[in-house]
């Protein structure tokens, strides 16, 4: 009896597994996308940069969580030029996001972001500098907080280890994968 040749692929069994596959990658992302599931963005503790021509906020907070990163929170935020890269621990490789860059800005209802360091202009309306945490939100009780009526920042450039969203609408969504660090936000 003959064996039959090894390392061959069989295109048909190849094609019965992954056009599935796909088919529900490709629906989960378009419902994300399209708001219909919630996300969390995460990369197994890869830091996340993010950058934004303009975001406004109704409902900001900030403190710090007893960790090394500060949280800040919106209730509801719009991001106008929309960024986010995260690069492959170490390899080039670099999964690219864009979306908000047609007049239609992301929007994001009850936005929390663990942010390792943020750099850009920003404005608050009715500012209080120095709450406790505890009464913002955070179970970090006695940590020193702030809160804004309203937050607008201009040429926002971030360093998240996490984000989070009860609803999230990318509109002009642009995911791309690719080699070299110039794909990277910033």
């Amino acid at each position: 009896m003959r064996q039959p040749p090894t390392g061959r692929l069989h295109w048909g069994r190849a094609a019965a597994v992954g056009l599935p596959a796909l088919a529900v990658a490709a629906g989960l992302l378009y419902a994300v996308a399209d708001g219909l599931l919630p996300a969390s963005l995460a990369a197994a503790g890869v830091p996340t940069k993010v950058s934004a021509g303009r975001v406004e906020g109704d409902g900001f907070v900030q403190y710090g969580d007893g960790a090394p990163v500060a949280v800040a929170g919106i209730a509801r935020a719009r991001l106008y030029d929309y960024c986010q890269s995260v690069r492959a621990p170490l390899l080039p490789l670099v999964l690219t996001l864009r979306a908000g860059r047609d007049g239609a800005p992301v929007t994001a209802r009850d936005l929390r972001i663990d942010s390792q360091a943020l750099a850009g202009r920003a404005t608050f309306d009715d500012v209080a500098i120095g709450r406790d945490a505890g009464d913002l939100g955070s179970a970090a009780a006695g940590s020193l907080g702030q809160s804004a009526a309203r937050v607008v920042i201009t040429d926002l450039r971030q360093l998240t280890q996490a984000a989070s969203a009860a609803d999230l609408r990318l509109h002009g969504v642009d995911v791309d994968l690719g080699m070299g660090v110039e794909r990277e936000c910033f």
